[in-house]
């Protein structure tokens, strides 16, 4: 019985392990970017390296699909291509 017991275990956290994780936003990854830079640089530092991740992730993970949005850009997912804002005919 409790043979079965951990193989349900076992099977259970194999089957969470290979679930896809839902898509993190540009504002949790530079977020974790920066707290993870915090524990070996001055602040001032981890923020350009929190920068320079984001920016680095974010060409990597470019897709070619563009949006139109009303909101703010670090709110959408890694690799997102924006429209440029609308210029003022006036």
């Amino acid at each position: 019985m409790s043979v079965n017991l951990n193989m349900d275990l076992i099977s259970s956290g194999f089957n969470q392990m290979t679930q896809a994780a839902a898509p993190i936003s540009k504002k949790q990854f530079w977020v974790a970017a920066y707290l993870a830079a915090l524990h070996r640089l001055p602040a001032a530092e981890a923020l350009q390296e929190a920068e320079e991740a984001l920016r680095m992730a974010d060409e990597r993970w470019q897709r070619s699909e563009v949006v139109g949005h009303f909101r703010y850009t670090h709110e959408f997912e890694l690799g997102q291509a924006f429209l440029p804002p609308a210029q003022d005919p006036g």
